[in-house]
């Protein structure tokens, strides 16, 4: 059986673990027919119908299970966010490739024909992340759901319930800053550090500047810190993993993790302090610049 986790305030002001049963959802909307590709389920599509699972409330936070907060959520709710449905945190990738020529354009300009043709998605600037949104939940309801399911069933590649999303809020979200969404793959997937060459000042800095601390730390793509410990900000999730029951589980499945090639202590010593040396060296060029620039 399906289950949606969420927390709400019950009597007395008590805080308690609630569950809702999906089945119905699954099994009236046909969602176990919907697209899915490698490690997305149909649970991405949970999405489409916060709306009516959370009818009676007025404003929501949805997050994503694979990321870390590293400031009080309360500052997120607290965000105004004016008339719009849903706010959220533009897609540092597809964001900005769909809107930077020379990388990997055929890929691009293949996703923008698709996105207008089969979603009717014709903005390409303001492609957002759906894995943090804060919903006004009657806003939200103003698109029928089953407007919703049908984008679902036409989309039939790439980026399952975020594509659908986008198609059905284009031009109609407010713009959160980039720290509340940081997407952490950005780096390690870039090829000869192209991301530098794609990315403006203002987010580029969440990935160079060494004093800034995301608020929350998204662990996008396929690759995890659970899987992949050697990754910038996989220290985070860890120093957390450490304080649940589960730590001794997790290094258990680290160790069969067959993504994660066994090395010797030798090599790893020398991979840590080719590391240091180079966090060290960025770091000094980083504030001789700041410092150069003033």
């Amino acid at each position: 059986m399906e289950l949606v986790y969420h927390i709400k305030r019950c009597n007395y002001d008590k805080k308690t673990n609630c569950f809702f049963d999906i089945s119905k959802y699954i099994n009236d909307f046909n969602l176990d027919k919907l697209f899915t590709v490698n490690h997305i389920t149909i649970s991405a599509y949970f999405r489409l119908f916060v709306g009516k699972i959370f009818s009676e409330y007025k404003k929501i936070l949805y997050l994503d299970c694979d990321l870390v907060l590293t400031q009080d959520i309360a500052k997120l709710f607290s965000i105004n966010i004016k008339d719009y449905p849903i706010a959220a945190v533009p897609d540092t990738v597809i964001s900005n490739s769909l809107n930077v020529t020379g990388f990997n354009q055929l890929t691009w300009n293949y996703f923008k024909k698709y996105m207008q043709e089969n979603l009717g998605f014709v903005s390409q600037k303001t492609y957002f992340n759906s894995g943090v949104m804060i919903i006004d939940i009657d806003k939200f309801n103003e698109i029928e759901l089953d407007y919703l399911v049908d984008l679902a069933k036409r989309n039939n590649k790439f980026f399952h319930d975020q594509n659908v999303l986008n198609a059905a809020f284009e031009n109609n979200y407010y713009q959160l800053p980039a720290i509340w969404n940081f997407q952490w793959n950005i780096k390690f997937h870039s090829t000869n550090g192209c991301y530098k060459s794609m990315l403006p000042n203002d987010i580029l800095a969440l990935y160079e500047d060494y004093d800034i601390t995301p608020a929350i730390i998204h662990y996008t793509s396929h690759e995890k810190p659970w899987k992949n410990p050697y990754h910038t900000f996989a220290n985070i999730w860890w120093e957390y993993a450490r304080k649940t029951p589960f730590y001794e589980i997790f290094l258990k499945d680290l160790n069969c993790n067959k993504m994660v090639a066994p090395v010797s202590a030798s090599d790893i010593n020398k991979s840590l302090l080719l590391q240091i040396l180079s966090y060290k060296k960025d770091k000094f060029r980083y504030y001789r610049y700041k410092l150069l620039s003033k």
